[in-house]
């Protein structure tokens, strides 16, 4: 039976908390909606997925990689556990944990297509 999850948030933008706690983890799992967006001000290509139950982000060339995997790809990645920590413009605590990737490995392509 599969888990259905909610979708993590993103950062809102304009917010770029620097984070204030990190881990190094390395996982495998299945990648489930790999999208990758280019962030013109700063000319970084940044792609966000969810590995296994884990939120991720990739940038530069990770993000390339990780932006075009199709759906139910295995993967093995290492990657920084940051989370950071915000205020909405209410002044509401935010929270949120992502794996930052430092490496990504393919490790089984899936066998059908998967939009």
């Amino acid at each position: 039976m599969e888990q259905q999850l909610s979708k993590m948030p993103e950062l809102p933008l304009g917010v770029n908390p620097e984070p204030d706690e990190e881990a190094t983890a390395t996982i495998t799992g299945l990648v489930s909606s790999p999208h990758c967006v280019y962030v013109p001000a700063d000319r970084t290509k940044v792609a966000r997925a969810t590995v296994g139950f884990f939120p991720v982000v990739a940038y530069g060339d990770l993000a390339e990689k990780l932006g075009v995997l199709l759906n139910e790809t295995k993967v093995t990645v290492t990657a920084k556990l940051v989370m950071h920590r915000w205020k909405t413009q209410e002044g509401k605590p935010r929270e949120r944990m992502e794996l930052q990737l430092t490496s990504l490995n393919v490790v089984e392509k899936p066998n059908r297509l998967v939009a």
